[in-house]
């Protein structure tokens, strides 16, 4: 399954456009993920302030991952589902 997924031509774009979108340093996202941290950053260096050098930064989510707990996600609330069901059915 995971060799017809990697040659599809959409699962490319999208694995791509993921990567614009998290790893290029002029992509918004990745902009607005810098900008969190250097926040993030200065709340903990204002929390830790005896000379202590603090380093925060976002990194890209690993889309292998992100993936599988979406799959997971999904497989969850299949059975999830499938259980309402079976609930309902026994009501009936």
């Amino acid at each position: 399954m995971s060799v017809i997924i990697e040659t599809s031509q959409d699962y490319i774009d999208f694995k791509n456009q993921f990567s614009k979108l998290f790893d290029d340093e002029n992509s918004e996202v990745r902009k607005e993920l810098n900008k969190l941290g250097s926040k993030v950053e200065i709340y903990l260096q204002k929390q830790f302030p005896d000379g202590t050098k603090v380093r925060f930064g976002v990194n890209p989510p690993n889309f292998g991952e992100l993936l599988k707990a979406l799959i997971q996600l999904l497989m969850m609330e299949l059975k999830q589902r499938q259980k309402i069901k079976g609930t309902e059915c026994k009501e009936r």
